[in-house]
């Protein structure tokens, strides 16, 4: 491809490379393609170099084309779209990193084609208008489809055009339906994206993340994180994330065709399993079920419904033929695609169930699943802002028409690069088509079809590759033992010094050593050893490595015979690079079917005959197969056999396509439907019932006649009064306490205290002491008595909607009379993080409901991160059991001792397990300067708590000092030392208390500058400040606190931190000042020592009265327990007071009114 492309690029000629384009616009008749691409002249006037003449390796790419190309001084317009000078140099700057990764990769300077920038540029003007509406523009395409020839660099187009999206500011999904084939493109391309410093992944599990600007992945990728939205009850959130995506199609015929109109996911369920292995185990001894099931308890009929269907199954097992409905491949079955006749790798069936039991290893329990959620494809993909295709081939007419109604579909063709190439004589060099060679008419039958197939390969081989496209897997290990029988017989058997030595499948795909391949290759996909594939494509044109005695003329076999089905048939690069391969007529592809549509036939086409190499191939068909036998019905005069068969094919493709508009209807109310059942199911507030007749809706939803009728069904099925999202408890979230609750105590610590808690505490709900903020406040006295502070188990937090980045997410506002927790601050940076989620409509949510999601987290980070054997597992093990058993008590505060020598250390205690276990940082900004030498020796070493024991001690040292003598003279050790010990402590003493007098704010210049060094860019973490906890997010150099305020203007999201005489500043979503207007503005003030940070926290310094109100705005009362005598301390929030228990032994405290 590397030397192609090299040999060509002096001859491109770019005003040839427009006439080109605009032929093919014109032909498309759709006049705003003929707009777009004058548009593009206007932009791309002049080659990005002159001529590949003197272009070597070590050229600056960056300087050469600054050299060559020309500046776009204006906007240009198209549909009110804005291409921009700034859009432009981007997609200069994608070219030169394009054209360095191919320098790196092959250590030749190659810039992209001309057919590769105009393509670009179409679908960048697009880009420019994703999201664009209103006044002003006009109806723009949502979908923009180019047919690109095979071989023609449509990866590069596609890896060139996903690094503009993310420039632009957004997301872009790459879908390849083989998975191999989009894990090879990102590998291609991926270092194009690291030298643009943009984020890209091959992981599915990127998809949701927002940080990850480009993924590859599959169609059933996609589909897959969709249909998990939808049943957990997020799908209007990703929905929405996805207006601000891009959709990349590399090949749309399997996102749009061959999978027809809707997804489903399955479900397994552990009690119809059972019931299905106690069937199909008396079926196995009896061939019946010898009694009926009447256990089923809440279902009625559904036992007698899983019992026929189990019969049904058992039935299908003797009807299904290997090779057509299943195929067998590294030991484990496969259901098989009877339209497209690949392995549909992830399709599950009871009858294969069955049949996997019986004929592989895994004898074992078979697990019945069902569909309990419906997507609609075309209204997954219709979510994104826009879409984009490269193929092959973009249909016939009936899919072309498909596509323009339901996915608002512009298409058209990129011309074929040769054809804006100029030869030696000044005229178009032009593409060769490969050539059909051998037997035009059909065969008698199925052996002469196979004679016929045997006898050209065979005799090929010696001059060419050779590669047979089969129908059916299991004719390919046929049709390989005939033609090693047939190589035996023409060139003679294998000499003995090769016997013996024949590589496995797994062995050759790792190549064999420089020498060459196997006579006869069976190149067959195996999901479980996916690189063996790619390994076996590689080999089927190298020279055999095999020796043999020859046939009677002298030759021998020189190329491998590939034996390959659609699987191979598609997508794969067959690179021929020996010249003499060509002279004899280039690659030889032998087809004994024809395909069910003209994309796939061109698919098969194009693995011969690449780039400027010869082609040829062969159709050797047969009158017993029932699609040449219905195309001799229908075939026209002058019309070849292979003409017919496409003809009718599209015919057939018609009908269906039709029938597709029926079924999207149904679809898109079914993924409604599924969105809705799944709220509630969520919420387990479906009946076992209702789970059931779902099921079975899922399942016959296609038989009702019209849409109205599913939804009728379902209403029946779910009353529509069930209300959504927020149940019964509605009222108790929006603030009211519940009417009877057990409440966790806080306890207030001092010295001695044991918080109280006497043996009869036992026999009552437990509690647990938590250790109060107060150890951590500036000033006050501590407590003379024991007291509980006490604060509900189960409170509610109001969501609020915020940008982040340009993407939407959901943030929780603290609890007006309980302020700013722990726990609201690390619920916020994993909600930032997209690790957890709310419901999308729900306006509240409980504390209890999001430390349930936090719990899961925990376990879904840490499931599969051990091994029993690891010696570190059981440390792991522990790490992560104290997490869980610790992040409770952050519901209701933590007291952490801050050290001075860093923003991220902390005194060590249990509760910070917590944070380390979900990989969030947790900072301050209390940092003592290594500048101010004198503090920085005295404070840095010790947490504010150890310094607080320094001002205790000099008490103490002062009344040493006051009654006795202070000189050294007949001390012992002990007393030196202590003496020693209490002159330190008055020397650091003032040191201390100048420190902590200038830095009463909790946040030092220092901090500040440590901070920035601590967070990269775009990165969130829990910061403490004066007993306060808040979200943290670095935005280049600026560092911002979410603003957490219930009532705050929504338009403030975010606030300025600064140090301590610097003033603060309140920002929006995209971090610009809110109301730069001066409309409504929210005073922008000086930090004071309470550590504003535009949230409100609950702080415990000193004791209050009665009454008194607290930082926050929380007011305490007290009531004194009659039992233990202990006073106990409950948040009013001036509503009716709830019936309490004693934080200490759990009596009823009695609450005045």
């Amino acid at each position: 491809t590397v030397i192609f492309a090299l040999e060509y690029m002096g001859k491109e000629d770019l005003e040839l490379a427009y006439e080109r384009f605009e032929e093919e616009c014109k032909n498309s008749q759709q006049d705003q393609l003929v707009d777009l691409l004058r548009c593009v002249q206007k932009i791309y006037t002049h080659p990005l170099s002159g001529t590949s003449t003197g272009m070597t390796p070590d050229m600056d790419v960056k300087q050469l084309i600054a050299s060559q190309a020309r500046k776009l001084e204006q906007k240009v317009m198209w549909r009110g779209i804005s291409f921009l000078p700034s859009d432009w140099d981007k997609v200069l700057e994608i070219a030169a990193a394009a054209a360095e990764a191919m320098k790196q990769r092959y250590n030749v300077l190659m810039l992209p084609h001309h057919t590769q920038m105009i393509a670009l540029l179409m679908f960048g003007f697009r880009v420019c208008g994703a999201g664009a509406s209103g006044v002003g523009f006009r109806e723009l395409p949502k979908t923009l489809l180019a047919r690109v020839g095979t071989g023609e660099g449509k990866s590069l187009i596609i890896g060139m055009l996903a690094a503009f999206v993310a420039m632009k500011g957004m997301r872009s999904h790459v879908i390849n339906d083989d998975r191999l084939l989009a894990q090879r493109d990102f590998a291609v391309n991926a270092k194009m994206f690291e030298a643009l410093g943009i984020i890209a992944s091959n992981s599915p599990t990127s998809l949701k993340d927002d940080e990850c600007l480009i993924v590859y992945c599959t169609g059933d990728d996609v589909e897959g994180t969709c249909l998990d939205s939808l049943t957990e009850g997020e799908a209007e959130l990703y929905e929405e994330s996805l207006r601000e995506t891009v959709l990349i199609v590399d090949e749309v015929d399997g996102m749009v065709f061959d999978k027809g109109v809707v997804s489903s996911k399955l479900f397994e369920d552990r009690d119809f399993s059972e019931m299905v292995n106690e069937w199909v185990s008396q079926l196995t001894v009896s061939n019946q079920i010898t009694r009926e099931w009447d256990d089923w308890r809440s279902l009625g009929e559904g036992s007698k419904v899983l019992q026929s269907e189990t019969e049904a199954a058992w039935k299908e097992v003797g009807q299904k033929v290997e090779g057509h409905d299943y195929t067998r491949r590294g030991g484990e079955l496969y259901m098989m695609d009877t339209r497209t006749n690949k392995i549909a790798e992830h399709a599950w069936s009871l009858w294969l169930e069955i049949l996997r039991s019986q004929k592989t290893d895994r004898h074992g329990f078979i697990h019945y699943k069902y569909v309990k959620a419906i997507l609609c494809r075309l209204q997954c993909f219709m979510s994104y802002s826009c879409i984009f295709g490269l193929t092959g081939s973009l249909g016939q007419t009936a899919e072309k028409a498909y596509l323009a109604e339901h996915y608002e579909a512009v298409t058209f063709n990129v011309p074929f690069f040769l054809d804006t190439c100029r030869a030696d004589g000044g005229g178009p060099q032009g593409k060769r088509a490969p050539t059909q060679i051998g037997q035009m008419e059909p065969l008698p039958n199925l052996e002469e079809q196979d004679k016929a197939v045997i006898a050209l390969a065979a005799a090929r081989c010696a001059d060419v590759p050779v590669l047979v496209i089969s129908r059916e897997p299991e004719d390919v290990g046929a049709l390989a033992r005939e033609f090693e029988a047939e190589l035996d017989r023409v060139y003679g058997e294998e000499l003995s010094d090769a016997d013996g030595e024949e590589e496995e499948d797994e062995e050759a795909a790792k190549g064999s050593g420089g020498q060459g391949a196997r006579r006869v290759i069976q190149l067959l996909h195996n999901p479980r050893r996916p690189r063996e594939f790619v390994a076996m494509v590689g080999l089927a044109t190298e020279p055999v490595r095999s020796r043999s005695a020859g046939g009677p003329d002298g030759k021998r076999q020189r190329w491998p015979i590939t034996v390959t089905t659609a699987e191979g048939g598609r997508g794969h690069d067959y690179r021929v690079t020996d010249p003499a391969i060509d002279e004899k007529g280039g690659l030889l592809l032998i087809l004994t079917w024809v395909p069910s549509s003209e994309r796939e036939w061109i698919q098969f086409l194009g693995r011969t005959g690449r780039q400027d190499h010869s082609g040829q191939y062969a159709v050797l068909l047969s009158y017993e197969d029932e699609e040449v036998e219905a195309a001799s019905h229908i075939r026209q005069p002058e019309e070849s056999f292979v003409q017919a068969m496409l003809r009718r094919s599209d015919e057939e493709t018609a009908k269906m396509l039709q029938a597709f508009n029926h079924e999207i209807a149904k679809g898109r109310v079914m993924h409604k439907l599924t969105s809705r059942y799944w709220t509630l199911h969520q919420q387990e507030a479906t009946t076992k019932k209702q789970d059931w007749e779902w099921k079975l809706l899922c399942e016959g939803y296609l038989e009702e006649p019209d849409k109205d009728a599913i939804q009728r069904r379902f209403d029946e099925i779910i009353p529509p009064g069930v209300r959504l999202v927020v149940d019964a408890d509605q009222v108790n979230y929006a603030g009211e306490w519940k009417d009877r609750v057990f409440l966790t105590p806080q306890v207030m610590s001092h010295p001695g205290d044991t918080g109280c808690l006497d043996s009869e505490a036992t026999t009552t709900p437990p509690v647990t002491p938590v250790a109060p903020n107060s150890a951590m406040s500036m000033g006050g006295a501590e407590p003379t008595t024991p007291r509980h502070v006490l604060i509900p188990e189960d409170y509610a937090f109001e969501i609020r909607k915020i940008k982040f980045f340009g993407m939407t997410r959901r943030v929780l506002c603290a609890p007006e009379d309980l302020g700013a927790s722990p726990f609201l601050a690390l619920c916020n940076v994993l909600l930032l993080r997209k690790q957890i989620s709310v419901p999308p409509t729900a306006m509240w949510i409980s504390s209890r409901d999001l430390m349930e999601k936090v719990m899961n987290l925990l376990v879904d980070l840490h499931t599969g991160a051990w091994v029993d054997d690891d010696p570190r597992c059981a440390e792991l093990q522990h790490s992560v059991d104290g997490a869980m058993e610790a992040l409770p008590s952050l519901k209701f505060g933590l007291e952490l001792d801050c050290r001075f020598s860093g923003p991220a250390d902390f005194k060590k205690r249990r509760e910070l397990t917590v944070f380390e276990a979900l990989e969030v940082t947790l900072l301050h900004g209390w940092v003592v300067s290594p500048l101010d030498k004198e503090a920085f020796s005295v404070v840095s070493p010790h947490s504010y708590n150890e310094l607080r024991v320094r001002l205790v001690e000099l008490e103490d040292v002062k009344r040493r000092f006051d009654g006795g003598d202070t000189s050294n003279q007949g001390m012992d050790a002990d007393q030196l030392q202590r003496l020693m010990h209490d002159i330190q402590v008055i020397e650091d003493v003032p040191v201390i208390r100048d420190f902590l007098d200038r830095a009463a704010t909790q946040l030092t210049y220092e901090g500040i500058i440590q901070l920035h060094e601590a967070m990269g860019d775009r990165e969130v973490a829990v910061f403490f400040r004066n007993h306060v906890y808040g979200t943290l997010v670095r935005h280049k150099d600026e560092l911002c606190l979410l603003c957490t305020e219930p009532s705050a203007d929504s338009e403030i999201v975010w606030e300025r931190l600064g140090a301590a005489d610097s003033t603060t500043a309140y920002l929006d979503g995209d971090f610009r000042p809110a109301h730069p207007d001066g409309a409504a503005e929210m005073p922008i003030r000086k930090q004071e020592s309470s550590g504003a940070t535009g949230q409100r926290g609950l702080r415990l310094e000193a004791p209050c009265e009665q009454g008194q109100a607290r930082p926050g705005g929380l007011v305490f009362g007290e009531a004194r327990c009659r039992r233990c005598g202990i006073t106990n301390k409950f948040p009013t929030v001036g509503r009716q007071a709830p019936i309490l228990r004693c934080g200490a032994c759990g009596e009823e405290v009695q609450v005045d009114q």
